[in-house]
């Protein structure tokens, strides 16, 4: 199975994201955007994993969860990466810096190391995918209707649990399925 470990987003922000996402959908027909339940922080990528590998994972999120309290996001503004081109592949929104975060997903990646995992190579950009960006034509109007929302606040919200799921990759996009919830301390 395909997997990865997030943090979940309220209603009330997926209702902030795809306001915004109908808005840039007006100004294009080549974007392949998400869907609000299926948008996500995604804290680490696993790849192909064996579901035997689960309760070692469920481990690893519990041990984690344990040095980490319930903490506040905030989203904010949409760009595009990677950064500065005039060719982007995806649609982001962000999320303002914060330490917990950071944190949380250092001790993660820590604690997945020794289960064999990867560790991450490169630093880590929090964000939520909105869309991936399928053809160039056009893209003019579209990135000058994401630069509209630089400063742009969907709002706060508490992550209180981590969660691993299996994407299930369908040719109407990825479908996520909950594996593992696991409340923070």
């Amino acid at each position: 199975m395909r997997a990865f470990i997030a943090a979940e987003l309220g209603k009330d922000i997926q209702s902030a994201l795809l306001n915004a996402i109908n808005i840039l959908k007006e100004k294009d027909g080549k974007v392949r955007w998400a869907k609000p339940p299926g948008i996500h922080l995604t804290l680490k990528f696993l790849g192909k994993i064996k579901s035997e590998f689960i309760p070692e994972i469920e481990s690893v999120l519990k041990k984690t969860a344990k040095k980490h309290t319930p903490f506040s996001l905030c989203i904010k503004r949409i760009g595009t990466f990677p950064l500065r081109s005039h060719k982007p592949r995806i649609i982001w929104a962000g999320i303002e810096e914060n330490e917990y975060l950071v944190s949380l997903h250092e001790e993660l990646d820590k604690n997945l190391i020794k289960l064999g995992f990867p560790g991450e190579k490169r630093k880590f950009h929090p964000h939520l995918t909105l869309g991936r960006i399928k053809s160039y034509i056009s893209i003019d109007d579209l990135l000058s209707d994401i630069s509209k929302y630089q400063e742009f606040e969907f709002g706060k919200k508490t992550v209180s649990k981590i969660v691993l799921y299996e994407s299930i990759l369908k040719p109407s996009g990825a479908e996520y399925r909950k594996i593992i919830e696991q409340e923070l301390a």
